[in-house]
């Protein structure tokens, strides 16, 4: 037993490492430890596991979210010229994905950008894959596209490493015509106008072939996956964004997952309970890709606060009391949100009241 004791990542890792039941692991903002097992662990797996702080959860495999099944009476598996993100594509020996967003390279070459399962048949390092030049069809085969429907050709992709933690799961491919894609346009969402650093908490909203719009909140952008790509074997990924599901599904690979008027990652992998996103900043990098930045806003900073002599009061930390309220013969519940304050070694508070808590 090692109750009482708290994990640190670095041991979380290790872990991670030594246990191939361990699909994903990442450390959250209060300093929890979240341990996603593919199959429920032994006993004595979870009785040397008991630290305070690691949360344990059965998430199931990790694996690509290239389409299993076509998509029933669904839009996006239709053909488009102009072609936006959000609808079906696939390199022309799979099944079906998801376009992630066609824009420009600094450069000036058009690109439509997906997963590298998508539109490059998983190309791994010094290995098997699609290659260069390959055709790219929009819709994907699974949704009824031939070589009639190429729209574009494999140009660079990020292959993926065995021996190596990857980044991302990303492709692009050159269209025939500049005018056969849709830049900066996501398909029933509108326009982008940029990419955002992704962080926990951030509510994300996706566009994706399988299940349309859908929109969670982002758990984890730190989280360290073990992803199995079948036949191409199991590729390792850091710094991922984690999204609980409903959220990705298969034919969902490739999908923009975007807050407000920033793109901050695309789906690739997934399982029932979660969907992994690879952050969108190595992306740019890596293709070069020519999109500016939007900063995330936060929210205002609070108005300054002056005791009774002019004093500039520093804001320490927030709180709550709750209490009885007795008038007459009658009490009533009362909860208080503090504000506590502090100057010159004292401490001050201001209360507002606030609807009792049920």
């Amino acid at each position: 037993m090692v109750k009482g004791k708290k994990m640190d990542l670095k041991k979380a890792l290790e872990l991670f490492e030594s246990d191939p039941n361990i699909v994903a692991v990442w450390e959250n903002k209060e300093g929890k430890i979240v341990l996603a097992f593919k199959k429920k662990p032994d006993p004595k797996t979870l009785e040397a596991l008991s630290y305070d702080n690691v949360i344990i959860f059965v998430s199931g495999e990790i694996v690509p979210l290239e389409s299993l099944l076509p998509v029933a009476k669904s839009k996006r598996e239709e053909k488009f010229r102009p072609c936006p993100a959000g609808v079906s594509v696939g390199h022309y020996k799979i099944t079906a994905g998801t376009v992630g967003l066609c824009l420009h390279k600094k450069d000036g070459t058009p690109v439509l950008l997906s997963n590298n399962h998508v539109i490059a048949d998983s190309v791994v390092e010094r290995g098997e894959g699609g290659k260069i030049g390959d055709p790219i069809l929009q819709p994907g085969p699974h949704d009824g596209g031939t070589l009639e429907d190429k729209i574009a050709t494999l140009y660079d992709v990020v292959p993926l490493k065995r021996e190596e933690y990857n980044l991302v799961d990303a492709a692009i491919g050159k269209p025939l015509k500049e005018e056969d894609l849709a830049y900066f346009d996501v398909f029933e969402y509108g326009k982008i106008e940029g990419w955002m650093k992704a962080r926990e908490g951030m509510e994300v909203t996706k566009s994706g072939r399988s299940c349309a719009i859908l929109s969670s909140i982002i758990t984890s952008t730190n989280a360290t996956v073990r992803v199995n790509y079948r036949e191409r074997g199991t590729f390792t990924f850091t710094q991922q964004i984690i999204v609980p599901n409903p959220f990705g599904q298969p034919g969902d690979s490739g999908s923009p997952v975007i807050h407000g008027k920033g793109i901050v990652g695309l789906i690739y992998a997934g399982s029932p309970y979660l969907t992994v996103v690879c952050p969108f900043e190595p992306i740019k990098t890596r293709f070069d890709l020519d999109i500016e930045e939007i900063v995330e806003e936060g929210p205002p900073p609070p108005a300054p606060v002056y005791d009774f002599e002019g004093k500039l009061l520093i804001r320490q930390h927030k709180g709550k009391a709750a209490g009885w309220l007795k008038w007459w013969i009658f009490k009533f519940p009362i909860s208080l949100d503090l504000d506590i304050y502090q100057t010159e070694g004292e401490v001050k508070g201001t209360a507002k009241p606030r609807k009792a808590e049920e």
